[in-house]
């Protein structure tokens, strides 16, 4: 490695390769840093389950080596397609996690809020086939045109842990997605989730887009529903979404704080569940 050529120069880069650190560091704003790092780390012990918590511990230790505090993790993992029980390779990412869990590196207990309402799928597959009220499409597309900038600046002040955006796998589909990675569950209230003004009576008159279909083959069985919720609210729930909301995972103790800023640019922004332990399933609607 020392033929390659040093890294260019950047007044922001506080820790690159050409110490022996345990993490490389970069400046983000004047009192916040991000620090990387990968590890690699092979078998010591026969036990998978505490290989797994071992190699995780090993790898997190290098950010706390940096003064760091470790947020979000990914897991790399070499393993034979044949000759081993796959199950192995389970108990050794199930020792992993159970360690990011006890040092909060994955967001258990965090709220979930959403910026915009949903219902943008309905809505533009009612105005094809002129069933949508011109209000209910003005108020539809103007909330497409509001920008996720907003957002974004409100993330970086309140130090969110994770968000995506909310499009075509609609809320469930992108919420889904969230809790696999996290390896958590999220519980959604289905009666906090904001709706655009129409939507409901849009979905009822079978205004339906074809991903309300896929994504409910998307998110699969891995999702429970409360039998209470009805037809319409599922159907948007599911309806694909154009330039739609930020989902965000943030502490509950900076929730209040950062639904007012983001209430400033997005009216309709609530919290709509939150997150817990991994359970049966990744998604729990109530």
């Amino acid at each position: 490695m020392s033929g390659l050529p040093k890294q260019p120069f950047d007044k922001n880069l506080i820790v690159g390769f050409d110490t022996a650190d345990d993490a490389g560091v970069y400046r983000l704003r004047d009192d916040l840093a991000i620090v990387q790092t990968l590890d690699f780390f092979t078998p010591i012990v026969d036990d998978p389950r505490v290989y797994g918590q071992i190699a995780a511990l090993n790898s997190i230790n290098d950010v706390w080596a940096m003064a760091g505090t470790p947020l979000t993790a990914m897991a790399i993992t070499c393993f034979p397609k044949k000759g081993v029980d796959p199950a192995i390779l389970g108990d050794i990412m199930r020792g992993g996690l159970e360690t990011l869990n006890k040092y909060g590196v994955t967001c258990a207990g965090d709220v979930i809020i959403l910026t915009k309402p949903i219902g943008t799928g309905v809505i533009s597959t009612g105005i094809k086939w002129g069933k949508t009220d011109e209000g209910v499409a003005s108020k539809s597309i103007e909330t497409m045109l509001t920008p996720g900038r907003y957002a974004a600046e409100a993330m970086r002040e309140f130090g969110v842990k994770g968000a995506t955006d909310v499009t075509g796998f609609a809320l469930l589909g992108h919420a889904w997605e969230m809790a696999k990675s996290s390896q958590a569950t999220i519980e959604l209230d289905s009666k906090a989730v904001p709706l655009l003004e129409g939507a409901l009576e849009l979905a009822a008159q079978g205004m339906l887009t074809s991903g309300d279909q896929t994504n409910r083959e998307y998110v699969g069985k891995d999702i429970e529903v409360a039998d209470s919720i009805g037809k319409e609210t599922r159907s948007l729930l599911f309806d694909p979404q154009t330039a739609g909301g930020m989902l965000i995972s943030i502490n509950p103790e900076r929730a209040i704080d950062m639904l007012a800023r983001l209430r400033e640019n997005y009216s309709q922004a609530a919290v709509i569940g939150r997150v817990l332990e991994r359970g049966a399933c990744s998604i729990k609607v109530r």
